[in-house]
């Protein structure tokens, strides 16, 4: 077969064929449709006309220090890291071992870069999460006469983030695609900076997380977030290391298929609820809900009815067990309650159950 040799001349012509970059483009990542605007202006125009798709799988927004926000782009078989580094007026953005420069603060360069890799996305982005690294904001600062406190700028730049994040999704044309959203949050506003522009059509996963990183510090309530269109068709809710301050009954939860949360309070009004709702639901899974206080044990027991006991059982005075039947002869529902602790809602298989079950209607 003939080797083609291509001269300096007409190699750029090659490569700026709409039809020959659109088949190349089908078979490089966005890292390399990157690297190819850079060749030349002809190339570059010829994949702006193109838009290729640039595939990301996830991305991850992380605050690493008071003067730092590093931006993680996940691939289906590499992944980026571009770290955004404040210097005053100035922004240095460093990837790959090379650092540049650029005439702006921190976070909106990040979030030009983040727009730019999106442009052009048309799949479904599996992930996106914003994460803080909370023991790197504390800073001492002088408060005069020799005194010293150590101060948290945590709250205050997590804010300004998310306020300029989402200014920049309500530019979008569409809302953003993605399935799952992962957030550190400390407030209901937070959240409500991020959610409502995101594709309620295409999210399965809500997941909250404190802010600060300790377990069930963060009080949340979620009024607005409840109400929105992205919660009502939301999937599966994992927020159990804050706890949710608005009464569960408000919140609407029994649409989902897994539930994983903590709550300030639990009434035997609203496990009556919850049973009634998952025994009428056609597809959960899973739901725990923990707690922090609770009504009296007799009225538990009055609202689901006698528990099943095994007299080998060494800690049937911490853990209760109740079995429901369904409207599918095939699977039942177990009531797990742990004292002063958790329910759990489980949807199995009623083969999985003890032989001496008693099984509630």
């Amino acid at each position: 077969m003939a080797q083609v040799s291509l001269s300096n001349e007409n190699w750029i012509e090659v490569f700026s064929d709409e039809k020959f970059m659109k088949n190349l483009l089908d078979h490089v990542s966005c890292f390399d449709i990157q690297r190819l605007r850079k060749v030349s202006y002809q190339i570059r125009n010829c994949i702006d006309i193109i838009k290729p798709d640039p595939q990301i799988q996830s991305i991850t927004i992380k605050g690493m220090n008071i003067n730092q926000f590093d931006l993680v782009i996940n691939l289906k078989n590499e992944s980026a890291k571009i770290g955004y580094h404040d210097q005053q007026s100035i922004c240095m953005i460093s990837a790959n071992g090379t650092i540049k420069h650029v005439a702006s603060s921190y976070i909106p360069a990040l979030l030009s870069d983040f727009n730019l890799l999106l442009e052009n996305q048309k799949s479904v982005l599996n992930e996106l999460r914003f994460e803080f690294l909370y023991e790197s904001y504390f800073q001492v600062v002088r408060r005069g006469h020799g005194r010293y406190e150590e101060k948290i700028f945590l709250k205050e730049i997590s804010s300004d983030l998310l306020e300029e994040f989402k200014m920049s999704l309500t530019s979008r044309c569409f809302p953003l695609r993605v399935e799952k959203l992962y957030m550190e949050v400390q407030h209901e506003e937070d959240v409500m900076k991020v959610l409502p522009h995101l594709d309620a059509n295409f999210l399965k996963s809500i997941e909250l997380r404190s802010l600060d990183n300790s377990t069930r510090s963060v009080r949340l309530r979620l009024d607005q977030i409840a109400t929105s269109k992205q919660w009502k068709k939301a999937e599966r809710l994992i927020a159990d290391t804050l706890v949710i301050v608005t009464p569960l009954q408000e919140i609407n939860i029994s649409h989902f298929t897994e539930v994983d949360i903590c709550v300030d309070e639990i009434t035997s009004d609203d496990i009556s609820y919850l049973k009634e709702k998952l025994l009428n639901s056609n597809g959960f899974k899973k739901f725990k809900i923990s707690f922090l206080h609770t009504s009296p044990n007799d009225s538990i027991d009055c609202v689901l009815g006698p528990s099943y006991f095994r007299q080998e059982d060494q800690i049937s005075d911490e853990r209760k067990v109740w079995y429901y039947g369904t409207r599918n002869p095939h699977f039942i529902i177990i009531v797990l309650y742990y004292v002063s602790s958790s329910f759990t809602f489980f949807f199995v298989d009623i083969d999985s159950i003890p032989k001496d079950a008693v099984v509630q209607k």
